[in-house]
């Protein structure tokens, strides 16, 4: 009976992820991160994108951008939201999503070491 009650329980609990991540979609991030976002919205970009790295003042290893690419031009025109995770902090920023390769400013400096994760959103 507890057998029972174990994989019962396990069901119920994958079965509750499941309709939660079947709400949310996840499009593929290169270099370890993750971009999450409505199904509609990733749409335009499917096969996902890529996070090439930051804009760093080398003399100081302060972050002050960061450059995606392989961006469907059907993306065009939508917005980006990301996060930059750094120090316990979290940055966010909001810009238009360009076709290609796109540089976008933090709007701020963060130390290169201290970026522990960017999230990606499009739409």
């Amino acid at each position: 009976m507890k057998l029972f009650k174990l994989f019962g329980g396990a069901a119920v609990g994958a079965t509750l992820l499941a309709g939660a991540l079947g709400s949310a979609a996840i499009l593929d991030v290169n270099h370890g991160s993750l971009q999450a976002a409505d199904l509609n919205n990733l749409k335009c970009d499917a096969n996902g994108v890529t996070i090439d790295g930051y804009g760093v003042e080398l003399d100081t290893l302060i972050a002050n951008s960061i450059t995606i690419s392989d961006i469907d031009a059907a993306c065009v025109g939508q917005k980006w939201g990301i996060q930059i995770q750094h120090g316990g902090m979290k940055t966010n920023i909001e810009a238009t999503v360009a076709a290609g390769t796109q540089k976008i400013s933090f709007g701020k400096q963060i130390p290169i070491a201290d970026i522990t994760g960017v999230h990606i959103v499009i739409g």
